[in-house]
Parts: structure tokens; sequence; C-alpha cells
């Protein structure tokens, strides 16, 4: 298209050259009525005048701008080898109960392709007027290498390993923080803006818009709700490489932003921050160790060869492992007493295929229970630690 435009301009211009002449007066043909003089024939004989058309100076040829093909779809940032990424949201307003609202959340995001194996990463801080709401909450991280997934909530919480369905990846109240699809729902109504720009080393193109493109987002129609503001989409593969979004609420709350939201205002930014870059994504050794655990001191919790970890907290964890119950009563006794913990006969019992023990050490106690998972044909071990002040 760009070519075409280009070869009409030239030919155009080579025409208008062609015709350069064609405003000097025509020569007059008809028959003279009298005889020429002799002055004349000098005359003839005398060389042409020089013309004098002024030549037109060249002119620079425009720029003519490259035609877009209409997106049809967003596409998705996980076509990138790697990236990272920064999402921020601001909140300022009033709840129906007139509770005043001043949030700030701000989220980190890591995506890389290694050998074949997805692994992400994302840590979330919040910063509230609610003392209620945040009461307790550091934040928190997450990491997915392949199928696993781990949480880190802060120190109270320490460690727990989720599924799939808990994912914030998942989550349709967070999908937007990586799939920028869910915000944008009606393309036809972007604004083309010029210049382009190059977002993370990416070339972009340059769109505004208004609350017509992300209705579905807004849940338009419950609320009195306007928006506006610009995205920057990937020449190559249609995804979203920045966004800056300005929302007004007035009544009905703002969707999926806020739903809650009586009135005020709400700001959400987002940015491609390296693509396809170096990025390194390993989960922590405490995630799957449950170092965290009290009495421990900092050390790993012992673990059978070959067990896994499953869910692991500042209390409590879940251990899987291969071993039948009674070589795992056996370990786990050893191990220990050999770390300092005493057993509680007492509190100890068995019942066929599940052992409890029990365990004190200075002002700690440990409960280890211990059973056959028929379902999956492997032992169980469910441990809680309790630590006095």
């Amino acid at each position: 298209m760009k070519r075409l435009a280009l070869l009409l301009f030239l030919i155009t211009a080579l025409m208008l050259a062609a015709c350069g002449g064609g405003d000097e007066a025509p020569a007059d043909t008809s028959a003279p009525t009298t005889a020429p003089q002799p002055a004349a024939t000098e005359q003839a004989d005398a060389p042409a005048a020089a013309s004098t058309n002024t030549p037109v100076p060249p002119t620079d040829t425009p720029v003519v701008e490259e035609a877009d093909e209409p997106l049809a779809q967003l596409g998705n940032l996980d076509n990138l080898k790697s990236y990272r990424a920064r999402t921020q949201y601001q909140g300022e307003g009033a709840r129906e109960d007139g509770t005043p609202v001043n949030d700030v959340v701000t989220v980190e995001s890591a995506y890389v392709n290694d050998a074949g194996v997805d692994k992400r990463y994302m840590s979330m801080q919040l910063e509230s007027l609610d003392a209620e709401e945040i009461d307790g909450f550091q934040g928190f991280e997450f990491y997915q290498i392949g199928t696993d997934m781990y949480m880190y909530g802060g120190e109270e919480t320490g460690w727990v390993r989720i599924s799939g369905e808990q994912s914030p990846f998942q989550d349709p109240s967070s999908e937007f923080l990586l799939d920028s699809s869910v915000i944008f729902t009606d393309l036809d109504s972007l604004n083309r803006e010029r210049p382009d720009e190059k977002i993370a080393g990416i070339d972009s193109r340059h769109y505004t818009f208004d609350e017509r493109a992300m209705l579905n987002f807004l849940n338009a129609g419950t609320g009195n709700v306007s928006a506006e503001g610009e995205v920057w989409i990937a020449k190559d593969g249609d995804f979203v490489t920045k966004y800056i979004v300005n929302v007004t609420v007035d009544s009905g709350g703002a969707g999926m932003l806020d739903p809650t939201l009586a009135n005020g205002t709400l700001r959400l930014e987002f940015e491609l921050t390296e693509a396809n870059e170096d990025v390194t994504i390993d989960l922590p050794e405490e995630a799957i160790s449950g170092t965290n655990m009290a009495g421990f001191g900092g050390e790993p919790l012992p673990l059978p060869e070959g067990a896994t970890v499953t869910a692991s907290t500042s209390q409590f964890a879940i251990v899987q492992t291969d071993l039948p119950v009674e070589e795992v009563q056996q370990f786990y006794d050893d191990a220990l007493q050999g770390l300092g913990w005493t057993m509680d006969d007492a509190g100890s019992m068995s019942f066929g295929d599940m052992v409890s023990l029990a365990y004190t050490k200075d002002n700690a106690k440990l409960t280890v229970l211990i059973q056959a998972d028929e379902s999956t044909g492997t032992t169980q071990v469910m441990i809680n630690a309790e630590e006095s002040q």
C-alpha cells in the first residue's frame, strides 16, 4: 500500500512537470496582410530569446503513514520467551456507607519458558487506609514452576503449596493482571494515535480510548462510570505492552476494578519492563523444605528420601511419601529425637494405618500424624507445630 501511494505520487509529479510550459501564449498562425519589411528578415536571423520560465524547485515527498490492519483480538504475553511487567492500581473515594477509600496495590510479575517449562512469578504489595483490611497482610509472593504452585504469605503464614484452582493466575478477579484482553473488549473503539513508540524495546502502536473499549470490564450499565486512557499494542503479536486507564465512578461501582466503590476515581497502569531478556525464576529452597516451621530454628524440616512438601506454613506442613506408614514413623522418631525433640508417650497413639506422634522441645510442641492414603497409594504426613511465648 505504501509503495503504491508513492508510485502514484511520482506519476502525478511527472505529469505536472511535462505540462510546465502550458501557460505560454500559443504562436499566431494567421497569414500577414502586408508585405514583410526588411527588418523582419534580420529579426528572423536573430537567435531566439532565452526562455523566461523559472524552474519549479523540488518538493519533499510527503511521508505516507503505514496502514494498519484492523485488530481482531489481542495477543498473549506468553508468546514472548520471557518478560517482566509492573501493574499499579490506585483507588480513592468512598464506599456506600461513607467509609473512605485510599488504596494502592503494586504487582510485579515475570514469566520465562525455561527448556520447555513455564515458570511464573508474581508479588503483590498493598497500602490502604483500611487498617482491618491489611491487618497482618504483608503482601504475597507466588511461584509457578510447571504444574507446581507455591505461595508465600508472610512470616505468620509461611509457604503454602496450592492447587491450580487456587492460582491467582486463574482467578477471574485478577486475570486482567496478565491478560489485557479482559480489559479491552471492544477493539473497534480504539482511536489510533501517532507517533508509534517502543515499549521495552518492542515497536508498539499507540491508541486512546474511552469507556466504550472496556464496557464488559467495568460492568457498564450497572453504574454511572466513565473512563479514558491510552494503550500501546505490539505491532508484531498484537499484545498489550503498556496502558494507562483513568476511571471516574459517580455511582454503582467500577466492575472488576472495585465493585463496592460508591464514588471516586481509579487509576490502573501496566507496563512491560523487559521482553525476551535473560529472566530467571527459581523456587526458593524454603518453599519446599519447611524451614520456617516453629521449633526448628530455621533448619529444614526432616523429610524421608523422595518425599515432597505439598503445603507448609510456620505452624503446619503436609508431606507426601511413597514409604509405608511403619517406615515413615521410624524415620520421624529417629530424626526428631536426633534434633533434640522428646517423645510424649502419653500424647502418642496408633490406630492401624494411622499413627499420631507427639513431641516437645523447649517451649514448642509438635504433632506428627501419619496415615495411608488409599486413593493415591502413598503415605501422608501432617505436622503441626505450636510455640508458646
